[in-house]
């Protein structure tokens, strides 16, 4: 059945605008946060493949406080400490968000550095690799150490500075139900056009960052 309008909720935490597919009734979506299409006589395309009908840009509202990471799973603040010898000591402070716990399971960091060693690790769930770009750091384990911190060791450093941009990668994925808060936007309900029967729905979250820089 692909006669249908979905019902979602926005979170009331965060400032949004949306902008809607151009087949998708935008009076509708605007006094009702319903998402059916302008012909409701039409069934949405039915091939087993994904289809956007909703894209929206996010920021927290003021009201949330200093909390200006409320969009981000994870947190992660960096010291830097030159050692005046060619080496420079960067210690690493990560902490996963609480309603992302059981979301993120491991991150990515990438900076411009060619030769590195982890000098400690508070969870061992700390490795390093040398990729294209410099080095990575895969930071595992998330579900498990939701919080910690490392300590790298980095030569051959004439300028602390050529050291940033460090870049983070990371994916998210959950099942949320239908009264989940988790979400910027969640669908409540799927009801048939026709009948305006309930129909019964999973609802999966998928995320990942296009740029997370330290600088």
């Amino acid at each position: 059945m692909s006669k249908i309008n979905l019902q979602l909720n926005k979170s009331s935490d965060i400032t949004t605008q949306y902008k809607t597919h151009p087949n998708v009734s935008k009076p509708l979506f605007n006094s009702s946060s319903v998402i059916g299409l302008k012909d409701a006589t039409k069934p949405f395309p039915s091939n087993d493949q994904s289809l956007g009908v909703l894209r929206w840009k996010s920021v927290p509202k003021s009201s949330v406080g200093d909390d200006t990471n409320v969009l981000l799973p994870i947190v992660l603040t960096t010291w830097v400490n030159n050692n005046d010898n060619g080496t420079v000591t960067l210690t690493f402070e990560y902490e996963v968000l609480e309603n992302k716990k059981d979301v993120v399971k491991e991150v990515q960091l990438v900076m411009p550095a060619s030769n590195a060693t982890i000098e400690s690790a508070d969870n061992d769930n700390v490795t390093l690799t040398y990729v294209e770009d410099g080095l990575s750091l895969k930071i595992a384990k998330l579900d498990e150490f939701t919080s910690g911190s490392f300590e790298v060791l980095v030569g051959d450093v004439d300028d602390e500075e050529n050291l940033f941009p460090m870049e983070l990668y990371f994916e998210a994925s959950e099942v949320i139900e239908p009264s989940s808060t988790n979400a910027v936007v969640s669908v409540t309900s799927i009801t048939a056009n026709e009948t305006g029967e309930e129909l019964p729905f999973d609802m999966y979250y998928n995320t990942s960052n296009e740029g997370y820089y330290i600088v």
